[in-house]
């Protein structure tokens, strides 16, 4: 017996204070990707946390259409990422990312993330919400600042709506989209069984909830509904609005650390010792006027026998101090058990006020850290203001001297761009055109200017434009025409050539039915095709029939051949056809002599040209709109 009270005792010295979330079960609906670590905190307090993830969150656009986007907010002054899941698309994107001077984070695990990005972000210096960076000092005067927002899809417009108001030009990223996930019926039930408590960390998830709930008819409060618990002031007025009508349990933030905190809040911050006795248990004592046994009294017949011999007496003393004995024994036991438990008592208490000695000492701790932290905080603050302010005067020295370059080089790609079109325009020199189109293309290339895309865009279509063109021997077929010339006054004439007499004018009957002008007219057929050739007439040919023919052909291969140089490829077909036509009719064909002649002509005219040739002034047209001042 006394054995088991001393075990009691010590049992009530040793026992550890529990932890108030024990043996609770949590629901808990963020997304799956981000309940891990409450999860962990959860069961490391003895909770039974449940996992029911009402979002998943997804990225709104590919990686490269991201990347092209936050390209154009290269010249942005400032970023401000709203979020842990605004970083993780980032994150997925190839280097560089056209981050600014300045990288606003709200909330610190925000800005942690994006320090292992290499990004060096500040976060206001309390809080975790687009007020508390509103409210922050060193978001400073914003007045016609560029600022971009990298957000999630269908957030709140506080932010942009408040930084309007104070003079920014504001644009929008949204990178990702929270997607409701509603539970089917078991799962919701299997959650919901034995669940004291659902955490929502955002207003989707509760619609979701809600929707869910509603679905499979079960109600959002009262009894044996869970109890709801938010992060924020805005949620607790959105459960309202849902019609939940008991008071969330609100916690101060959105982190691990808020959330266990507020549950402590709320289920008790220790345990109650309802479980413990209020008192010693008082030992089993003798009452104070019990006295000790004594023997029985003899019967009264036998009162007149004679007394007991001596060893019978001596038995009755025996067995009355063996009573005496055992009394004082249960006395003394239940004496010495009550003191073990007294002394557990006492010990109990006493640790209980040392332990709330501790529990004082480091809250006294916790806040002068957090003092000394909040001056640490504000001097780095003050520091990153300053280094801020060297970056953003570096940044502009750096864009001023990028900037002369840039001019520079853009004056150069001007230059070569004129001198392509006149290359192609005055001289007909593909090639050459092409070679300065190339090496303005090169120096655009050089400086990677988005904002120059649409020039290159132009330049790779004229150069395409270029390499389509057909090649032509120019100088071959001048030198071919040349050598039919040569040889004009060697070819043998059609018999009827040879045999017709010199044609005497004078003998023309110029009174028939004709006018005179069309019987000069045949005449003049009959010898010879008139051209003009830079406004000078060419003048009469020989009377002899033979020579006249001749040095029609020879006149029609020269006009032929200057007319090809000229470029003026329509009368160059056109000469060229008229001077075959002239040498079938006048020359003797079967002779191999003018067999040969005929076959070149026949191939000098399957020669083919380009007429019109290529536009190249779009590129040089958007490149001087780059040139004009405002355009910078």
């Amino acid at each position: 017996m006394r054995r088991a009270k001393a075990r009691t005792g010590r049992r009530l010295m040793n026992k550890p204070l529990a932890s108030p979330l024990k043996g609770r079960r949590i629901i808990v609906t963020r997304p799956a990707h981000q309940a891990e670590g409450l999860m962990r905190a959860l069961a490391g307090e003895g909770a039974e946390p449940v996992a029911l993830p009402l979002l998943r969150i997804e990225p709104v656009m590919p990686a490269g259409a991201l990347a092209t986007t936050l390209a154009a907010q290269a010249r942005t002054q400032v970023w401000i990422v709203t979020s842990v899941n605004a970083v993780t698309p980032l994150a997925a994107l190839p280097p560089p990312i056209p981050w600014p001077a300045r990288v606003i984070a709200i909330g610190q695990a925000t800005a942690a993330r994006l320090a292992t990005l290499g990004v060096n972000a500040w976060s206001p210096a309390s809080g975790s919400r687009s007020e508390d960076l509103l409210a922050d000092p060193r978001l400073g005067d914003v007045r016609a600042a560029t600022v971009t927002l990298i957000a999630g899809e269908g957030g709140r417009s506080l932010l942009a709506d408040t930084l309007r108001e104070r003079g920014a030009i504001v644009n929008t990223v949204a990178v990702y989209r929270r997607v409701a996930e509603t539970p089917d019926a078991a799962q919701l039930a299997s959650a919901l069984e034995g669940a004291e408590l659902v955490l929502f960390t955002s207003a989707e998830a509760m619609s979701a909830y809600h929707a869910a709930m509603q679905a499979s008819d079960r109600p959002i409060d009262g009894v044996g509904a869970p109890r709801w618990l938010v992060i924020s002031p805005r949620l607790v007025d959105h459960a309202k609005s849902l019609g939940y009508a008991d008071a969330p349990v609100l916690a101060s933030g959105p982190y691990d650390a808020d959330v266990v905190a507020a549950l402590y809040s709320h289920f008790g911050a220790v345990h109650s010792m309802s479980d413990s006795p209020s008192k010693p248990v008082e030992p089993s004592t003798v009452p104070a006027d019990s006295k000790p046994a004594t023997a029985p009294k003899p019967p009264a017949a036998a009162a007149t026998r004679a007394p007991r011999s001596g060893r019978g007496a001596g038995v009755a003393i025996f067995f009355s101090v063996l009573a005496l004995l055992v009394s004082v024994g249960g006395v003394a036991a239940g004496y010495w058990a009550w003191m073990q438990l007294d002394t557990a008592r006492a010990l109990l208490v006493k640790d209980g006020e040392q332990a709330l000695k501790i529990a004082e000492g480091v809250s006294r701790q916790q806040r002068e850290t957090i003092e000394i932290a909040q001056q640490v905080g504000d001097q780095t603050a003050a520091l990153q203001l300053r280094m801020e302010g060297y970056d953003e005067a570096v940044g502009q020295l750096k864009d001023r001297i990028d900037l002369g370059g840039s001019q520079i080089t853009l004056t150069t790609v001007e230059q070569l761009l004129l001198l392509a079109n006149e290359r192609l325009l005055l001289a007909g020199d593909v090639k050459g055109a092409a070679a300065a189109l190339t090496r303005a293309d090169d120096r655009l290339a050089r400086l990677a200017d988005p904002r120059l895309h649409g020039v290159r865009e132009a330049l790779a279509r004229e150069r395409a434009a270029l390499a389509a063109l057909p090649r032509f021997d120019r100088e071959g077929v001048a030198l071919a025409l040349s050598s039919l010339i040569e040889q004009v006054d060697a070819l043998p004439l059609a018999p009827s050539v040879r045999e017709a007499p010199e044609m005497d004018l004078s003998a023309v009957d110029l009174d028939g039915q004709r006018p005179v002008l069309d019987r000069l007219g045949d005449i003049l057929r009959q010898l010879f095709v008139l051209r003009r050739e830079g406004g000078e007439t060419i003048g009469a040919l020989p009377e002899s029939a033979a020579a006249t023919t001749a040095l029609l052909l020879h006149m029609k291969l020269e006009n032929a051949r200057a007319a090809w140089l000229a470029g003026e490829v329509a009368d160059f077909v056109r000469i060229l056809t008229s001077a075959h036509v002239w040498l079938a009719r006048h020359f003797a064909l079967d002779q191999p002599a003018v067999s040969a002649f005929e076959a070149e002509i026949q191939r000098l005219q399957r020669q083919q040209e380009v007429a019109e040739l290529p536009d190249l002034t779009r590129s040089l047209t958007l490149l001087r709109a780059q040139l004009e001042p405002g355009a910078q």
